[in-house]
């Protein structure tokens, strides 16, 4: 099953919703790769991508919430703490352990189920605050 980004998930800040579909490319690529039994090596690469994706997303919407002066910033941060530490727990996993039908299970269960709750909930909040501001010059 696939777990492909939808359009009920856009935020409506462009390069938020553009990450966001790209992280969830790489979810579909990585259950993608585990089902068709591929080599350890590209499981690892995208799952990798996946790590370094997910980090170098949240600082620059952290950034984006900084500089807009989003009063929910701290809260928001935390979420996104735990999702990396969770995202690279399963990096771990697959090191230890590679690419089992239990660590499948937890990438659709947990990260692609958080992501959604998370996008639909605390980023839609997010981006109703950044688009109620008015247009910087």
């Amino acid at each position: 099953m696939p777990v492909s980004w939808t359009p009920d998930l856009s935020i409506g800040v462009e390069k938020l919703d553009l990450q966001h579909q790209q992280i969830f490319a790489a979810l579909d690529d990585l259950l993608a790769a585990m089902r068709q039994g591929k080599g350890k090596a590209e499981v690892g690469r995208t799952l990798a991508f996946l790590v370094g994706y997910v980090a170098e997303h949240f600082v620059m919407e952290e950034r984006t919430m900084r500089e807009s002066g989003y009063p929910g910033l701290e809260s928001h941060r935390g979420e996104h703490e735990v999702f990396a530490r969770d995202v690279r727990a399963l990096k771990s996993v697959f090191d230890t352990y590679g690419a089992t039908s239990v660590l499948a299970i937890d990438v659709t269960n947990r990260v692609v189920g958080w992501l959604r709750d998370h996008i639909l909930r605390r980023d839609v909040e997010m981006a109703r605050y950044l688009n109620s501001l008015p247009p910087r010059e």
